[in-house]
């Protein structure tokens, strides 16, 4: 029983997408830690189906805002809101609201 669990469990981390940890460290509030994750993901980048690149510049975005990063806050917000435009079917609306949000704090209009 226990080697089925193990082996189940190791499956499973094995199909984890490669934002996973990443992911993790700005749900735990490790923006640091976040950052320099989704730095080191840049080489996996032109492989990221459109929503997991969503995903990627929207807490890439989001880690750089939490630091103060503005410059990089905005370029991967700004390229979460252009994913997320092209494709509004495809983008959760909690994380659509996260995006607007972010980009509120950062001066926008809803519009823009």
């Amino acid at each position: 029983m226990w080697r089925g669990v193990v082996f189940i469990s190791w499956v499973l981390a094995g199909c984890a997408s490669p934002l996973t940890e990443a992911r993790s460290s700005f749900d735990e509030a490790r923006y640091p830690d976040a950052v320099n994750q989704y730095a080191r993901l840049t080489s996996e980048v032109p492989r990221l189906s459109t929503e997991e690149l969503f995903e990627y510049s929207l807490y890439r975005g989001l880690s750089h805002l939490a630091l103060g990063d503005s410059a990089p806050a905005e370029r991967w917000l700004t390229l979460a809101k252009r994913l997320a435009d092209a494709a509004p079917s495809s983008v959760p609306l909690s994380e659509r609201n996260r995006l607007l949000s972010a980009r509120r704090a950062m001066g926008h209009a809803p519009g823009d």
